[in-house]
Order: C-alpha cells, then sequence, then structure tokens
C-alpha cells in the first residue's frame, strides 16, 4: 500500500468525468476501489478542446480527390459571416453503398472558434441588457412577421431618427399602403438607440389630455401623479421628459383625430389640442422623436418641414412589382410576369389591395391571374370598403374636382379644371382642394399637373357609373348635370376611352334596369 500519488495526464485538457472520489483506495492493476464491487477502466475522463473533429460525407464523385493533411474551409450556421480552416486527417476508406458518400474527419483548430463563439455570447448579453435598461411599451403595435420592400424608404427614416435627430416626423399615405408596418418596422430597427420607446394608435381617437396623461405616467415610471390640469401644461411636463431622456413615441392611425369633409389636414371639433401637441414637440429643442401616420397630413407640418429641418414627412407610394408579387407568393396566384405586372399596377402596388383581392382570385378563379383580369371588375368586397373610407372624408369640392380627373383620365391643368367646373369657384379654392387631395394621397403631381392614382381611377370610374344609373333612376339629377361624361374637344383616345369605360356601362346598366330601351 502507497500514500497518495501524483497522476500525470497524455495531453492536457478539461476533467469531464471523475470516477473516483479523493481519499478512496485504488486497487494495483485495473483501476478497482475497494469500496466498490464494479469495475472502472478509467479514473478520469479527459477532453481535449483545441481540436475538433469534424465529420463530413463527400460526394462519390469528389471522393477520389481527397488526401490526408488536404485544407478545407468550414463555416457555421450560427456564425454565416466567419469562415474557419480545417483539415483532412482521416477517411472511412470506403463509400457508403447507400448515400454514395465517402466519410472524412476534418480537425479544426478550436481557439479561434472558441474566441468567436464566446464574443458572439457576451455580445448578445450586452444587447439583451441594453433592451431590458431601454423601457418599452409597443401598445397596440401589430406584429410584423413578413415585411418586404421599402429598403430606401426604411433606410432614409433611420437616417432621419438616428443621424439627423428629427423631434417631428410623418409617414403619409392613402390606406392599406403599409404605413402601420413601416412605423413598427422602423421602431425594431432602431430601438436600441432610444431610451424609451411608445407606440400608440389613435384609432379610438383618445382625447389629447387623457393620451398625454398616459404618455407622462410612462416616461416618469409613474411617479408624475399630480398632472397640470391645462393641456399647455402637459404638455411642457411632457417635453422636459423627451429633453431629459431619448425618446420615440409612434402615433398611429392620426387620421381618426382629422376632420372628415373638410379640407385634409384639420381636426375634429374637441381634438384640437393635437396640433399644440405636434406644433410644440416640433419647435421646442429635445433628444426625442414622435413619428406619426396619417392618410392625411396634419396642418402644423407645412410651416415646419424641410429638408433640413427637425420636421420631415414620407409620401409612401405603391410596391413595383417584384415586392407587389412577393408579398403574394404563399396566397396561390400564378400568372406570366405581365399579368402579374398588370394586377400589381391595376392595384396601385397597394399592399392591402392586393392582399384583400387574392382571395377572391383564388377562390373565384382558381388562382388564374389572367382569367381574373380579364373579367375586367376589379374594386368590389373589402377593397370598395377601404376606397370607400377615402372617399367619405373628401369636402364637396374634392368630390367635385376627383370624379372630374375620373372622367378626363389623364393628366390635367390648373386651369383646364376651372374650364370644366360647371358652378363658379374662386381658383384659390380649387388650388386648396388639389393641395388637399395631395396630401390625402389620391392625387399623383407632375410639375402643374394632376391624375388619379391607377386604383383610385378605377374606383371613381365604378362610382360615377353607379351615381349617374342612380340619379337617372331616381330623376334627381346632380351629378349628370354638373359633369360631361364625354368631352367632345378631348382628344380622339380620350373620347373613345370616355365612351368605353363610362358611356357604355351607364347605357347597358339603365337598359338592365328598364328592360327595354324605349322605357328609358
Amino acid at each position: 500500500m502507497q500514500s497518495y500519488k501524483k497522476v500525470t495526464a497524455p495531453f492536457a485538457g478539461v476533467i469531464t468525468a471523475r470516477n473516483v472520489n479523493t481519499g478512496v483506495l485504488i486497487s494495483a492493476g485495473n483501476g478497482n476501489t475497494s469500496t466498490s464491487n464494479t469495475s472502472n477502466s478509467s479514473l478520469y475522463t479527459i477532453a481535449a478542446y483545441d481540436n475538433l473533429k469534424v465529420n463530413v460525407s463527400v460526394p462519390q464523385s469528389l471522393s477520389q480527390s481527397l488526401q490526408t493533411g488536404q485544407t478545407a474551409q468550414i463555416t457555421v450556421r450560427e456564425l454565416p459571416q466567419r469562415v474557419f480552416t480545417g483539415k483532412v486527417v482521416r477517411t472511412s476508406n470506403a463509400i457508403d453503398p447507400t448515400t454514395r458518400t465517402l466519410l472524412t474527419q476534418l480537425e479544426v483548430r478550436n481557439s479561434e472558434l472558441q474566441q468567436v463563439i464566446e464574443s458572439e455570447y457576451q455580445a448578445s448579453l450586452l444587447n439583451e441588457k441594453s433592451i431590458t435598461q431601454n423601457r418599452q411599451d409597443w401598445g397596440e403595435a401589430p406584429g410584423v412577421c413578413f415585411f418586404r420592400g421599402r429598403i430606401a424608404e426604411l433606410s432614409q427614416m433611420k437616417q432621419w431618427l438616428i443621424e439627423d435627430n428629427c423631434r417631428l416626423v410623418a409617414i403619409l399615405g392613402m390606406g392599406g399602403i403599409g404605413k402601420t408596418a413601416l412605423s413598427v418596422k422602423l421602431a425594431k430597427e432602431v430601438q436600441e438607440n432610444f431610451e424609451y420607446l411608445i407606440w400608440r394608435s389613435l384609432r379610438n381617437a383618445p382625447p389629447v389630455a387623457e393620451m398625454l396623461a398616459n404618455l407622462i405616467g410612462f416616461l416618469s415610471d409613474e411617479r408624475e401623479t399630480d398632472l397640470p390640469e391645462s393641456i399647455d401644461g402637459r404638455v411642457t411636463l411632457m417635453i422636459n421628459y423627451l429633453r431629459e431622456h431619448r425618446c420615440l413615441l409612434v402615433f398611429d392611425n392620426t387620421e381618426t383625430i382629422l376632420q372628415e369633409g373638410d379640407r385634409a389636414g384639420h381636426y375634429r371639433q374637441e381634438y384640437e389640442d393635437y396640433g399644440q401637441l405636434l406644433q410644440r414637440v416640433g419647435e421646442e429643442l429635445h433628444q426625442s422623436c414622435l413619428v406619426l401616420t396619417s392618410r392625411e397630413k396634419p396642418k402644423e407640418f407645412a410651416p415646419l418641414e424641410g429638408e433640413v429641418s427637425p420636421v420631415r414627412t414620407l409620401s409612401l407610394v405603391g410596391l413595383e412589382q417584384t415586392e407587389g408579387q412577393e408579398i403574394l407568393q404563399d396566397k396561390g396566384l400564378f400568372g406570366s410576369q405581365p399579368e402579374w405586372g398588370k394586377l400589381v399596377e391595376k392595384y396601385s402596388g397597394n399592399p392591402l389591395a392586393l392582399k384583400l383581392v387574392s382571395q377572391p382570385i383564388r377562390e373565384l378563379f382558381g388562382g388564374d391571374i389572367a382569367a381574373f383580369l380579364a373579367e375586367g371588375e376589379i374594386i368590389f368586397g373589402d377593397t370598395r370598403n377601404l376606397l370607400d373610407q377615402q372617399f367619405e372624408r373628401l369636402s364637396e369640392i374634392e368630390k367635385e374636382i376627383i370624379y372630374w380627373l375620373a372622367i378626363k383620365r389623364e393628366l390635367v391643368s390648373l386651369d383646364e379644371l376651372l374650364n370644366d367646373i360647371v358652378r363658379p369657384l374662386p381658383k384659390r379654392e380649387v388650388m386648396e382642394a388639389l393641395e388637399s387631395l395631395r396630401r390625402r394621397s389620391l392625387i399623383e403631381q407632375r410639375t402643374a399637373l394632376f391624375t388619379l392614382q391607377s386604383v383610385v381611377m378605377e374606383y371613381m370610374t365604378d362610382r360615377l357609373i353607379e351615381q349617374v344609373c342612380h340619379e337617372i333612376t331616381t330623376r334627381d339629377l346632380r351629378l349628370f348635370m354638373s359633369h360631361a361624361l364625354m368631352e367632345a374637344t378631348a382628344k380622339d383616345y380620350i373620347r373613345n376611352t370616355q365612351i368605353t369605360l363610362i358611356i357604355k356601362p351607364i347605357v347597358d346598366r339603365l337598359l338592365n334596369i328598364f328592360s327595354i330601351s324605349k322605357n328609358i
């Protein structure tokens, strides 16, 4: 019997298993302990982690070129940007008859990989800690798991918020164009640059006093309980927090606090104080940003915005064909590239309109885009409801102008519209109405010429036909008397289009209503 002895391992490594305890008697020869009837073949298990063994199944066609000592490049799925170098140490020297591959073992120095993994782990811990420390309240923000396109817009918005330190930013566009999705994606990508993040929907039109109380409560960690009674006092208190901390506030669906049936950008009764909030956030110095989404531009933006101003606006247009096709890739639709292009163009690249129409295309036409387009009817169901909501917000003069743009069907000037409008209107009012329609993202402007977006043109043509037929059948002639459905002085191709798309559908519908033409 001998006392304690020092055991030296044959290589450096890490003990991964110990089969004996300190002080236990070790029997000579086979490593048996005196306290156990079991036979242990080893005292310790040691793992060397300096080198990693990687087994690879090499296709038979490449196996003959393999040689021991040959170098190989290895990538790891979790670290797609890194490439590690290893070498071939041995092969099975036999092709697997089932997979027709040669089992090959590579050896990779683990030190570099271990450093990368540790570095990535520490970075993830810091990132997690940073996000945890930042106070966030996403409110009713929707999840955005499938985001396509808008790369340029997203990049521009990130520059405005992070590099240019903008204080007030508006994302504008017609319903369904993707404003909410972009605001959520933007907030997700810039969240680490802000101490506080608050996302609020104005869909239910909360009073401004209630909204300010909610924001101040969150920014003060609920310490501010005795709030000023006046709106001005509450705005002042909130801006103090925007100065003290770097905060990102997002207001979605801002159009719900704006007045319907009036020029774009004016507020509903009892919501005018939101204008004071926006104006002061845009004018006063602080280190935070308020981003809002809206179908219309609030009137406070016009005097404040500019290319180098801390107040900016981004007007969203429709998606391109490739992006529009991508958002419908799981909807079961099929067609040629020109047919896809025509479908996206018909709906002005509006993501929501494209998603809404994908269901009837799939269910009524078996997913065949060409068959759907051949029917010629593209505005119906939920798509029509979406545009109805936008139309009902218009003032009377805006409705009058938008009907004329549907009839004229091409770019027109302000003077042409003034000549067409039957009732005498000051030029100033028509200019204001055109600017209001532009703020609502319903018309397109090129220099001093105006026209409708494609999907709005289709919608207004359908609405014009329905309204004229209704007026004729009820003998209440208003639109019919104020708008010439076909212009004698128009260009031949425009006049032919007016006959085909407006006059003929009206006549066909009236014939169907009255059964025989002599009753018309």
